[in-house]
């Protein structure tokens, strides 16, 4: 459902190979900067990064809104739609999903869920422990889009040209 709404999935068996697609990404788009969460679940990510020449910018609106790739974790995939729910916070700025041009994000295959309803479920089961440490819950389902302008839709106008999934197998 992910490559349904344009979206790229790579698939990974382990981690040094999700640190090769990351690389593979950033190296075809030629990144050289990169806004990242703090908590990317995915050991030696600054490395690979550091390896290409691609530098870590902060967090504010006008260093993320210079980088070329948001790197961002994920709080569930689901699977019915191809959405991502990411729970921002301290440290997981909501603008490295949506100023870079391209969204790369880091999952693990024990995050899918089914269904939407699935993912709240999951949530109300832990008392919404989560909504309340966190400072908003982006649901993200392909890269930005609209069709305001004669119902044609234009990819990347409010947000991310790209969005990529690095996925990895448990």
């Amino acid at each position: 459902e992910l490559e349904r709404v344009r979206g790229r999935l790579h698939a990974a068996a382990n981690e040094a190979e999700a640190r090769e697609s990351l690389a593979e990404i950033l190296r075809g788009c030629g990144a050289k900067r990169v806004a990242a969460w703090d908590d990317v679940p995915l050991t030696g990510w600054a490395d690979t990064c550091a390896g290409l020449g691609v530098t870590r910018v902060g967090d504010d609106r006008a260093d993320a809104a210079t980088a070329d790739v948001g790197l961002t974790g994920c709080d569930a995939v689901i699977a019915a739609t191809g959405t991502l729910a990411l729970e921002g916070g301290p440290g997981r700025s909501r603008l490295a999903s949506l100023l870079p041009t391209v969204h790369v994000v880091i999952a693990r295959e024990g995050q899918l869920v089914p269904r939407l309803e699935d993912y709240l479920d999951q949530k109300r089961a832990d008392g919404n422990a989560a909504y309340r440490r966190s400072s908003a819950v982006t649901l993200i389902t392909g890269p930005s889009r609209t069709a305001d302008i004669e119902m044609q839709i234009v990819y990347g106008a409010h947000g991310p040209l790209e969005l990529h999934v690095i996925l990895i197998a448990e």
